[in-house]
């Protein structure tokens, strides 16, 4: 009996010198980031925004982070290691689907003490393995959750790692860490308000896709695939064709047909098939099924603009940007307010928020740089606007708005 006690302590000790060696690292290669956003893209809030992010390259200064802690564009960021000072970052890549960011710190000397996260960026199985969710919850700066994996699954159309380790606000963008490792298996990303046990971290394979990519020197962005599916939640499928986003339905492809595979490869939902196809240009053969009835057919396809490269205006504190929906944008061609800043001139206006631009005196924009010049051109100028409707019968409602624009400013990319 006591040799079976002096093992056991054996065993817990060496198990909480693992644990404290693993959550030791991650608070080296962890650090805060501080966001903030005067005029923010529709996809963001004005304001700042405290999040974690995790060091992957000490050459390179490459920090990840989540989208929604670096801001989708026109963001002053700032970050600190551990023990150090807030210092300038800059965002290098967003990507539009994950909920993922690539900083790099602006000064080219990192603290000594920094160490460079290890990424999991294999397909190995992760359900049931120890994790721990590594951040600033609730401002308790460099400081762990403790779970377990429940499963990788697709949520939405998108792939997440499903935890039951706790992801508070502070957590969002730092390491989920596997706790026998010390690999990082994940991206914090958000958990479930009155829920216990559902958080979800971005996986890690397409994280690593995206730094070969910028290594390579290649734009990291998904393609533009001219497809959108739809998701059977009870046979756990996601790839039925449900309709086209860039233009008509690719020739031979019909709405219900089932997707398999991408240039030969297996694929199960829309991550695989974006993952399969980021940052590559030109054609692609797929594989499909029509009820029961297998075919072949193939399509031409680039990667999308990246996000960070979108043009728009600041008028009076209102961004005015293309529509940030992509099936509407490429059909109407519109451009959105995305945001108005408090207490700004274009607020008084009642030009509001998510509004779509049709006309201006009578003349719909044909790019941004022209909406420009018909924003500047005169004093007086008389906009419609296009928002969803409030009543019950119509999908639309339209307004006048008569403005005066007193400073208007194109920034162009």
């Amino acid at each position: 009996m006591k040799l079976f006690f002096n093992g056991l302590m054996v065993l817990l000790i060496s198990s909480s010198s693992i644990l404290a060696d693993v959550l030791e690292n991650a608070s080296q290669f962890t650090v805060r980031v501080r966001t903030s956003i005067d005029y923010s893209f529709a996809e963001d809030e004005a304001g700042t925004v405290y999040g974690a992010g995790f060091l992957v390259d000490a050459t390179r200064r490459y920090i990840i982070t989540n989208a929604h802690v670096s801001g989708r564009g026109n963001a002053r960021i700032e970050i600190s290691f551990k023990g150090y000072e807030y210092e300038e970052a800059t965002a290098i890549y967003v990507d539009p689907i994950l909920d993922l960011a690539v900083l790099q710190v602006d000064n080219t000397l990192l603290p000594e003490e920094t160490s460079v996260a290890k990424l999991d960026c294999s397909n190995r199985y992760l359900n049931g393995i120890a994790v721990a969710a590594y951040g600033h919850p609730h401002g308790l700066s460099f400081s762990a959750t403790r779970g377990i994996i429940s499963q990788v699954r697709t949520y939405e159309a998108t792939d997440w790692v499903q935890t039951d380790a706790a992801i508070n606000p502070g957590n969002s963008g730092g390491a989920l860490v596997d706790l026998d490792t010390g690999l990082v298996v994940g991206v914090n990303a958000m958990g479930f308000e009155d829920t216990q046990g559902l958080n979800f971290a971005v996986p890690m394979k397409p994280v690593c896709n995206i730094l070969n990519s910028l290594n390579d020197d290649r734009i990291p962005s998904p393609p533009a695939f001219p497809m959108f599916f739809a998701s059977d939640e009870e046979l756990d499928t996601h790839l039925t064709v449900a309709g086209n986003i860039y233009g008509a339905l690719p020739k031979n492809i019909q709405i219900g047909d089932q997707l398999h595979k991408v240039n030969g490869v297996d694929v199960h939902s829309p991550n695989d098939v974006l993952e399969m196809l980021r940052s590559y240009t030109g054609e692609v053969k797929l594989s499909l099924s029509r009820y029961g009835s297998s075919f072949e057919t193939s399509i031409q396809i680039e990667p999308q603009t990246p996000v960070l490269r979108r043009s728009y205006i600041i008028m009076d504190g209102a961004l005015i940007a293309e529509d940030v929906y992509p099936e509407r944008r490429y059909r109407d061609g519109l451009f959105q307010v995305h945001s108005l800043a408090a207490g700004s001139l274009s607020e008084q206006s009642f030009l509001n928020a998510y509004r779509l631009i049709l006309s201006v005196d009578g003349e719909k924009p044909k790019s941004i740089k022209h909406l420009y010049e018909l924003l500047k051109a005169k004093k007086n100028i008389q906009l419609i606007t296009r928002s969803w409707s409030d009543r019950d019968l119509f999908l639309h409602d339209y307004f006048v708005v008569n403005y005066t624009p007193y400073s208007v400013e194109l920034n162009e990319f």
